[in-house]
């Protein structure tokens, strides 16, 4: 929280203009790498990341959210990621909020509560659940193989705003 104060004091007593500011925790820098990487391999360029913060924290605790974008402190954007829940969830979960709040923070998209009857592999068989149709679902939770299986759906959708 006192990151937050002292980038927002920063930004208040400084400048008219923008400063490029990135400060990104490194646990969560790989996951901007993939981030960067799939939007060029779905747009065929890349989309700049600026003026952002996104660290892990503590404070999303009482409103039991994973993630949350917080747009325009201070003339920045920044992102908090639930310590607690970060050290517990799994490689793709945590891929799946970062791109998120991304989605919010970066690309100015809103939720997408839209669901599909989609059809899942499983060892057992084939099953029919209802599943988002986007990375910007309101819970930011799409189960681990129906992301492996409609990665490159869900990344057009998310990045073009396409289905």
């Amino acid at each position: 929280m006192k990151t937050l104060y002292l980038s927002l004091a920063l930004c208040l007593a400084g400048c008219a203009e923008k400063i490029p500011l990135n400060q990104i925790d490194s646990n969560i820098k790989p996951y901007i790498d993939m981030w960067h990487q799939d939007a060029i391999n779905t747009l065929g360029h890349d989309i700049p990341i600026e003026f952002i913060q996104i660290m892990l924290t503590s404070d999303l605790q009482a409103l039991g959210e994973d993630g949350h974008c917080y747009p325009d402190i201070g003339n920045y954007n920044v992102i908090h990621l639930d310590v607690a829940w970060w050290q517990t969830a799994g490689d793709s979960q945590r891929q799946l909020v970062v791109y998120h709040e991304l989605g919010h923070c970066v690309l100015g998209r809103v939720h997408n509560n839209n669901l599909i009857m989609a059809e899942i592999h499983t060892p057992n068989g084939i099953i029919f659940e209802p599943e988002p149709v986007s990375i910007m679902y309101y819970e930011a939770i799409i189960p681990d193989d129906y992301w492996e299986q409609h990665k490159t759906q869900l990344l057009i959708e998310y990045f073009s705003g396409e289905r």
